[in-house]
């Protein structure tokens, strides 16, 4: 397998306003222990790509990760970041077996090869949202795309966000397109207190608390 490892969108996001800030080093740390290690022990052949807007930040951050290609264009919307990435992937899907795209402020508590996406095929997003009865949103942390869905992936990501589609309403959207949409997480989760994912500014990268929502907690927000 041939694996295309795309970090999208702000890569300075929540550092201004937030007091718990993740640094570079722990956050690329937490990357290489989440994401690149276990693939490398996996014998799986990948490349780091970045599909972002210039910053004070990007240059130490690409001399930390060493991207293949650091793509940057004017900063307008994550709208337009995610039409733009989904044209770049429709002209590397032939070079891939699959491409997993994730956000610069995500870090991870487990490690990729722990999740739900090794005996399937399809689009897999991490979970549904807990506003998924009333609104149908799913995760936007992360969409991992195997080849044999590339087109499909492409044409709800490009029809629905020219019209400034929320990109939490991509994965019930391809839904309506297809069966092969896999939820890495079963359930209903918020996207603080997640059990796989932390988002730097509201917790630290570093740290390894586990926390599920309960059951009033989810029935707050559906």
């Amino acid at each position: 397998m041939r694996v295309c490892i795309v970090f999208r969108g702000e890569n300075e996001r929540n550092v201004k306003d937030r007091p718990v800030v993740s640094s570079l080093k722990e956050k690329v740390e937490n990357w290489n222990r989440a994401l690149f290690e276990p693939l490398k022990e996996k014998n799986i052949e990948f490349n780091v790509i970045f599909f972002t807007y210039p910053s004070d930040i990007l240059k130490e951050l690409q001399s930390l990760v060493d991207p293949l290609l650091c793509i940057t264009s004017e900063k307008i919307s994550q709208h337009k970041n995610m039409v733009d990435l989904s044209y770049f992937l429709e002209t590397e899907s032939e070079d891939y077996d699959r491409f997993i795209i994730c956000r610069f402020d995500i870090g991870y508590r487990t490690c990729i090869d722990e999740w739900n996406v090794w005996d399937k095929k399809g689009v897999f997003v991490m979970n549904r949202d807990v506003n998924w009865n009333k609104l149908s949103y799913t995760n936007d942390v992360l969409f991992i795309v195997d080849k044999e869905s590339i087109r499909d992936f492409l044409f709800v990501t490009k029809e629905n966000l020219y019209s400034e589609v929320c990109l939490h309403e991509v994965g019930a959207n391809f839904l309506k397109r297809s069966k092969n949409l896999h939820f890495i997480l079963e359930g209903f989760y918020h996207i603080w207190n997640h059990p796989i994912v932390v988002v730097d500014g509201i917790e630290k990268i570093s740290t390894n608390t586990i926390y599920r929502l309960s059951k009033e907690e989810i029935e707050k927000y559906t």
